[in-house]
């Protein structure tokens, strides 16, 4: 696992991604640690959902990419098309993250896709 640790062995810095909680080794503006996650899952149904991120004491959010793949082809949201390129069925996916959850809402069926949400965050 790459991490910088000091002499006492206290964790300075971690470049491991994990589906655990951890500190990255940054720091945000108001200089509280950002810490890390990574939420994965399969398929999304259409319509609005939600997906819980078990993150407690959140502070604020700093950043987050949802990404899906069917193992062949991958994508990175929110994902905006036409189904025939300039015209036809409207399709959209987005994400939003609030205190609790991962809200989802699409007219797409994501059925078979494996899903990957990567949270930098701060906590109070």
């Amino acid at each position: 696992m790459p991490k910088l640790v000091d002499k006492n062995g206290n964790e300075l810095l971690n470049l491991q991604m994990s589906t655990d909680e951890h500190w990255t080794g940054k720091y945000w503006i108001d200089g509280k640690k950002i810490y890390e996650k990574i939420i994965t899952w399969t398929g999304l149904n259409v319509g609005v959902s939600t997906i819980n991120h078990s993150i407690s004491n959140l502070g604020e959010f700093i950043d987050y990419e949802v990404t899906c793949t069917n193992g062949e082809d991958f994508y990175r949201f929110p994902v905006v098309y036409y189904a025939n390129g300039n015209n036809g069925t409207f399709y959209v996916t987005y994400f939003v993250l609030n205190v609790d959850n991962i809200r989802f809402a699409n007219n797409y069926s994501w059925a078979n896709y494996k899903f990957k949400a990567i949270i930098r965050y701060t906590k109070n």
